[in-house]
């Protein structure tokens, strides 16, 4: 590793990012915690999120494959530790209430759920960047978002809506 690494490490922990969990059906259930994601472009609705290639998941993302984004309220900790590798793969799905949506998993009580169609992968380093078109959302009245920064949890004021 050369000294660049843990200096823009060190840069990137100073980036607070909402928590959310990617989760997918294809022969099982599948599910990873992520933080690397963004809103792309309103129009089309487009988000990107990006996945270590060694994620348990990044075998079964390809072109095609439709997934939901769940973000996490800052009551959702524990399910993020879950999905972050605490608990093997094949028991995440005990923890929160999941729910079914055309055959995709979803997390009934996240702040929000994004259904998405992946449309592209493209490898840069050890991840793979992931754009996927939105086809349908829901959202909680509740804005309390979990929030990740500096290697833990961390939370904000409720937000009131507009």
């Amino acid at each position: 590793m050369n000294e660049l690494q843990p200096a823009f490490r060190g840069a990137m922990r100073r980036l607070a990012a909402s928590v959310a969990i990617v989760a997918l059906r294809d022969e099982v259930l599948r599910g990873m915690t992520a933080t690397s994601l963004v809103s792309v472009t309103m129009d089309p609705p487009t988000i990107l999120i990006c996945v270590n290639r060694s994620a348990s998941i990044h075998a079964h993302l390809r072109v095609a494959t439709r997934m939901s984004v769940n973000l996490l309220s800052v009551a959702q900790a524990e399910i993020a530790d879950a999905f972050a590798g605490k608990v093997p793969p094949d028991e995440r799905f005990r923890h929160g209430d999941w729910r079914d949506n055309d055959g995709i998993p979803y997390l009934a009580d996240a702040q929000a759920n994004v259904f998405c169609r992946v449309v592209s992968l493209t490898v840069v380093g050890s991840h793979t960047m992931i754009l996927a078109d939105v086809h349908h959302v829901s959202a909680s009245v509740t804005v309390a978002p979990l929030v990740y920064c500096d290697g833990g949890y961390r939370s904000i004021a409720e937000v009131p809506r507009k």
